[in-house]
């Protein structure tokens, strides 16, 4: 008999927060009687799944498909239903809900929404692999064998003077054609917005099951807004509501800072080095400006931050969808999941982030790392010179003129080509980043490590179960290392770039993981844009209306 699957979510209709502990009841609306189909309580982020087959509320083999409402039980009293909104003719297969209400007083309800020990940021499920708790990380390819080959191999691939060195020549030479450099630290954003990682290791093999995701993996921007202004109270302005403290006493043009030069942000490490963190900051006068915004549309008083966050982070995925994808995987492939929807990348309940995303495909910026950087009108620096280590000078503030095309006849530096080849100043990583004790420097090696420690499958393993053409042993140029006619799945994926685009996106296996990973987490948020209103367009001013650029962002943010 065929199953009807309910996954919902109950929320505060005045501060879209999930509301734990409440019991949900489906019911089929029929003319006499109606039929209880099944029940559950709302977890900590309010979401609930109830499963039924027609057995249920059928008669006689009639009545093929349900009429649902829902009855919201708070300590065992009715506290509202749905009658009035009945969903009508709901087919056998999975169907989703959003439930609104107006909460119990807080101090009524049976738990408060919390995430990772703390309380939860927004009004998102935390999603979920199909095989284990949310918040975890999980396989898109369980069913593919673990590629092997020695550590000695990997060494040899990933070392200082290697085959994946680019050595140290002119950055220039190996420069994509169309991404700017500014898109490299984007990545990174996206990619501590996702997943922040603090216990696995390279020394062992890490189930993914069993690695907890200290972000959530919806591009919710947790790492901008922390877990909101009651229990991050240290990222935003007491004295204007709504607003995110900027700047300090020596430089508002700086991220904030406590009394020991730490930066005061949602996520450690956007402030790795200056490039990522003067992007935060950019991201915090973003939002300072949507505020006064809202506020100028006729937003008031609590109503005020939950619009301002829903503008800034749909303009933020509205960037990552239409700008950031199409550079790094082509326009072509993004259209395709949009039409004819994703392959591969699927869950029973909600989104998780795949290994061979994390630890394989997303690790692409390692390969656009330039070795030097023009940071503003003073000479190139290296990479490792960008390094914070405290607060930023005013004179040291970043002009992302020389990161982003924001004019034409000012071109930006570009970014390296997508390719297998790393900058050779990744290959020698500094004592403050890997320790003293650590003889493993190499970027490309603990890359390389860390895919292995995982069990991925190989480059090829993976592109034979998405159905393509693996790329030949000439093309990916191993043998001399001793190569056993499969390769690593992350130096696979930088190589299919360089093979099949020259470098200037990424090929057919990577670039369909990371499309799919993204446009699926897109897909799979609640309150994504792309769930809630897909026919939306940008409405904040930018240089062509409908349309909206990390250089709008820039602009508006009045950070150039």
């Amino acid at each position: 008999m065929a199953i009807f699957r309910i996954s919902g979510r109950v929320i505060d209709r005045k501060t879209s927060r999930g509301i734990s502990g409440l019991r949900i009841e489906a019911w089929d609306k029929d003319l006499v009687l109606d039929d209880l189909v099944g029940s559950t309580i709302s977890d900590s982020e309010g979401t609930f799944e109830i499963e039924f087959d027609g057995s249920y509320f059928q008669e006689a083999g009639l009545d093929k498909e349900a009429d649902l409402f829902f009855k919201i039980f708070h300590k065992d009293k009715l506290f509202t239903d749905t009658k009035d909104s009945v969903l009508w003719n709901v087919k056998a297969q999975d169907t989703q809900v959003l439930l609104e209400l107006d909460a119990p007083p807080q101090e009524e309800t049976e738990g408060s929404e919390v995430r990772h020990g703390m309380v939860s940021l927004r009004s998102g499920p935390v999603p979920c692999s199909p095989f284990h708790e949310p918040g975890r990380f999980g396989r898109i390819f369980p069913y593919l064998p673990a590629y092997e080959n020695s550590e000695q191999f990997l060494i040899a691939l990933g070392k200082k003077g290697g085959l994946m060195d680019e050595g140290p020549g002119d950055d220039a030479a190996g420069e994509s054609t169309t991404i700017p450099a500014g898109f490299t630290f984007f990545g990174q954003f996206i990619d501590h917005d996702l997943t922040f990682d603090t216990t696995s290791s390279l020394e062992r093999q890490n189930d993914p099951t069993a690695i907890r995701n200290f972000r959530t993996p919806i591009l919710e921007l947790d790492s901008v807004y922390g877990m909101g202004p009651e229990a991050s109270p240290y990222l935003y302005d007491q004295k204007n509501p709504g607003k995110l403290l900027i700047g300090t006493a020596e430089n508002p043009d700086d991220l904030p800072r406590n009394i020991q030069n730490r930066a005061l942000i949602g996520d450690p490490r956007n402030d790795e080095n200056l490039i990522i963190s003067q992007l935060h900051l950019a991201f915090l006068k973003f939002h300072n400006r949507v505020v006064d915004e809202v506020k100028a549309r006729g937003f008031r008083g609590e109503a005020v931050l939950p619009e301002a966050q829903r503008l800034v982070r749909w303009h933020y995925q509205w960037i990552v969808l239409n700008e950031y994808l199409p550079l790094i995987v082509g326009q072509a492939i993004v259209d395709d999941i949009l039409k004819n929807g994703r392959k591969f990348y699927f869950w029973q309940r909600q989104p998780f982030i795949p290994v061979e995303f994390s630890v394989a495909a997303f690790r692409l910026g390692h390969s656009q790392v330039r070795n030097r950087f023009r940071v503003n009108e003073k000479p190139e620096k290296e990479l490792f010179d960008l390094s914070v280590f405290g607060a930023v000078p005013p004179e040291e503030v970043v002009d992302w003129k020389n990161f982003f095309q924001f004019d034409s006849c000012q071109p930006p530096q570009f970014s390296k080509k997508l390719d297998a080849k790393i900058a050779s100043v990744l290959l020698n990583l500094p004592v403050p980043i890997v320790g003293e004790d650590d003889s493993r420097r190499s970027l490309a090696i603990r890359n390389l490590l860390r895919g292995r420690s995982f069990a991925l499958p190989s480059g090829q393993t993976v592109a034979k179960a998405m159905g393509i053409k693996p790329l030949s042993d000439e093309q990916l140029g191993l043998k001399e290392l001793g190569y056993k006619e499969e390769a690593p799945l992350w130096f696979y994926i930088l190589k299919e770039g360089e093979v099949q685009t020259g470098g200037e996106t990424l090929g057919e296996v990577g670039g369909r993981l990371v499309a799919e990973v993204l446009i699926g987490l897109l897909e799979g948020d609640f309150m994504s844009y792309l769930k809630v209103d897909p026919c939306w367009v940008p409405c904040l001013p930018s240089n062509k209306p409908g349309e909206f650029k990390i250089t709008d962002l820039l602009k508006f943010a009045e950070v150039v």
